[in-house]
């Protein structure tokens, strides 16, 4: 007799295959006769079942019906609400608050693709094939000497009342703004290094930029690794090779969704639902692991057991969210919290996972229920490894969104203790979405002028830098790296790496001119001023002003966390699946020239083993904002922890409804009210984004996200990583 499956798995199955093989719309016997196979999920139940199935899971908000005209043409799409098979990661929300933003600049990003798309084979084969033999440090430090020099010609003209107008002053400031994005946020340089200063002071002569390119040369060496810009390097086999012999691989997904709370009866609860949205934030990771060690774990994954005990212990906090509990933030930093929590829960799995303290899930009868899992070689989390809120000012907050923060924060810090002194222990990145240009940047420069040292004249002289300049590293990457085809089997184009410390990643400090060695004090100073002007305008105690600076995470974080990012081009295909930016956490700043060399080449060569053992999927799941598919490619590990996170999440919300119904009861059976029961009504995710989006706009402390002027900086490029 075939084991049964459980009804969670089943709907998660039926919302896959109908996102995979739709686009539009399924019937029901395409679906049954498509999940009886094996190879998809082996279910041997009758169609009339199906049927019964899907039209519940219409009344329930998770599919919909299109052009029913009888019984065997009903066809269904998935509904766009937010429900745990439909669920959100942190990459989505910010994707989404993107594309609900200005139309113009949604336009100009996709015309900035099809740009790409349209040049790949006259001019980005070439330029792939001239990155072969590019050293990337001294491809660097051309661009920033040309966007210098272009600068000195717009102040040149500023400086001539002849050509002084309005115009210079907006492309002064312009390409002011892109040197300091590229220098300080994309390639990680300190002001101590290359001070640009202000743009006004510039303007006016009251800053000189004055660079000592030896100081800028040697720091750029410490920034940018890698013999030369593209390299071809080999994607090991995993079956065949005896060093896969106990090497282990983990990924791990974070995902949200969320429902009005509806007790029955009681309509009139639904009335005020901008107080009654719950939010659930849940985390799982899964472990590809060796036969040897396989064989001793039936359900090798590691989340937070769905029981209410768990859901009570004040460790688990952030996973359910509710407007009401934190009366004591505004709606904005409500919303930044939420985000915070979703980082807070997941960095929760992956510090356990690393630290080798995860245990296996499953139940009594599951082989190795409750063991250790070994710990991963190399750990993928979806997503960046940067915190989502690290702001200084957000980490001193006294409030419940100060503490999500310091807790983010503490978790990074614990996973960097673990894993930079060790050379065979990696916590990597897989980003499938980024706004960030720091390689697209050098790609655009290196088209229409870098390349003239080279070949005489530019590739393309012509190439247009200001419509290109919209496109992101991720497209722009796989455009480039699927450009041209390997001469040998098993092998692809790896990018140059790039590292960026921890303080050029947030907005309030990655100007300041303060050594690696200045930290300590410079927070000191803080502490100092801060203690000051409350002593004499009153107010709360600042944060610093009980801690001990020198041991504090975020001081350490600032000291000592560097992330290093990369690309790989491991796919092909026409359309191309987009590819993710790799990138890992580790602490190398202050070591020798070789020794940061050298770790980031063994790190680099760890983290594509795992993606050769681990496999590699395709990821259409969350383009729920565009009729524009687009298909990204992640590791298998990372979409596996996807997968059976969706089924974690209706344990969250079932084990949830439980509780509270329980606590009702027991409430109004001493009112000597009669106990009711709750459901959650699923919320579309264009409204829960929409309402995110304007909440997050009320605040003037950020800008909402957008695409930049040209190749310039964004808050959303800084918050990106």
């Amino acid at each position: 007799m075939a084991e049964k499956i459980d009804m969670r798995i089943r709907e998660a199955a039926i919302v896959r295959f109908i996102k995979e093989n739709g686009p539009d719309s399924v019937t029901v016997r395409e679906t049954w006769e498509a999940l009886r196979d094996e190879e998809h999920l082996g279910d041997h139940i009758s169609i009339q079942a199906y049927h019964r199935i899907m039209n519940k899971m219409v009344a329930r908000g998770k599919l919909i019906e299109v052009g029913a005209d009888g019984a065997e043409s009903r066809r269904f799409a998935v509904a766009s609400y937010l429900t745990p098979e439909n669920s959100l990661s942190l990459t989505d929300i910010e994707e989404g608050l993107w594309m609900l933003s200005a139309p113009e600049a949604l336009a100009r990003y996709l015309d900035a693709l099809d740009y790409f798309e349209g040049r790949q084979k006259d001019v980005l084969e070439r330029v792939a094939t001239a990155l072969l033999d590019e050293d990337p440090v001294e491809l660097v430090i051309e661009m920033l000497r040309d966007k210098l020099d272009r600068l000195f010609e717009s102040l040149s003209d500023y400086a001539d009342p002849e050509t002084r107008d309005g115009s210079v002053e907006k492309e002064i400031s312009m390409r002011h703004g892109e040197l300091v994005t590229l220098a300080h946020s994309y390639y990680g340089l300190s002001a101590c290094v290359l001070d640009l200063g202000d743009a006004d002071k510039v303007k006016s002569r009251q800053h000189v930029i004055q660079p000592n390119w030896e100081q800028v040369r040697a720091a750029v060496q410490e920034r940018v690794f890698g013999e030369r810009a593209l390299y071809y390097t080999e994607l090991d086999q995993a079956s065949e090779s005896m060093e896969f012999q106990g090497f282990s691989v983990g990924g791990s997904d974070g995902s949200t969704h969320a429902g009005y709370v509806h007790v029955v009866p009681g309509a009139e609860f639904i009335e005020d639902t901008g107080q009654l949205v719950l939010t659930f934030n849940n985390s799982l990771a899964r472990l590809c692991l060796p036969e040897s060690l396989a064989s001793g774990f039936g359900f090798p994954y590691h989340g937070v057991p769905m029981t209410r005990a768990a859901l009570e212990d004040p460790s688990n906090r952030g996973m359910i969210l509710a407007r009401p509990w934190y009366p004591n933030l505004t709606s904005s930093e409500y919303e930044h919290m939420k985000k915070s929590a979703l980082d807070v829960v997941q960095f929760r799995v992956d510090e356990r996972i690393l630290l080798g303290t995860a245990r296996a899930l499953g139940t009594d009868r599951t082989k190795g229920s409750g063991k250790l899992l070994p710990r991963p070689q190399v750990h993928f989390r979806d997503g960046t490894v940067v915190p989502q809120e690290r702001e200084f000012n957000h980490y001193c907050r006294r409030d419940e969104y100060g503490e999500m923060v310091r807790e983010g924060i503490a978790l990074s810090y614990s996973i960097l203790r673990t894993v930079k002194d060790s050379n065979h222990l990696v916590f990597a990145g897989a980003v499938k979405s980024t706004q960030l240009r720091t390689f697209s940047s050098l790609l655009n420069w290196y088209i229409a002028r870098g390349s003239t040292r080279k070949f005489g004249t530019p590739i393309d002289p012509q190439w247009d830098m200001s419509r290109a300049g919209y496109i992101s590293d991720n497209h722009a990457m796989t455009r480039l790296l699927t450009a041209v085809k390997p001469t040998e089997p098993n092998k692809c184009l790896c990018s140059f790496a790039v590292l960026r410390p921890f303080p050029q990643l947030i907005t309030t400090l990655f100007r300041e001119k303060i050594s690696d060695k200045e930290w300590i004090e410079h927070f000191e100073d803080s502490r100092d001023r801060e203690i000051k002007r409350q002593q004499r305008w009153g107010g709360p105690d600042h944060y610093m002003a009980s801690a001990d600076i020198p041991d504090d995470p975020y001081v350490r974080m600032c000291r000592e966390a560097d992330y290093v990012m990369f690309y790989i081009g491991h796919s092909g295909g026409d359309p191309t699946p987009v590819l993710p930016r790799y990138e890992f956490l580790d602490s190398l700043r202050g070591q020798p020239l070789p020794d940061m060399r050298r770790k980031v080449a063994d790190k680099v060569r760890l983290i594509i083993r795992a993606v050769s053992l681990s496999g590699l999927s395709l990821d259409s799941e969350h383009n729920f904002m565009t009729n524009k598919r687009v298909t990204r490619i992640i590791p298998a590990v990372v979409y596996d922890a996807h997968e059976k996170c969706k089924v974690w999440g209706h344990k969250l919300e079932s084990e949830l409804k439980s509780a509270i119904t329980a606590r009702l009861a027991e409430l109004r059976r001493l009112r000597g009210v009669t106990a009711t029961g709750l459901t959650l009504i699923p919320i579309q995710i264009r409204e829960y984004l929409q309402r995110m989006q304007r909440t997050l706009q009320q605040t003037s402390e950020e800008e909402p996200p957008q695409l930049p002027e040209g190749t310039g900086e964004t808050t959303e490029d800084r918050n990106d990583a």
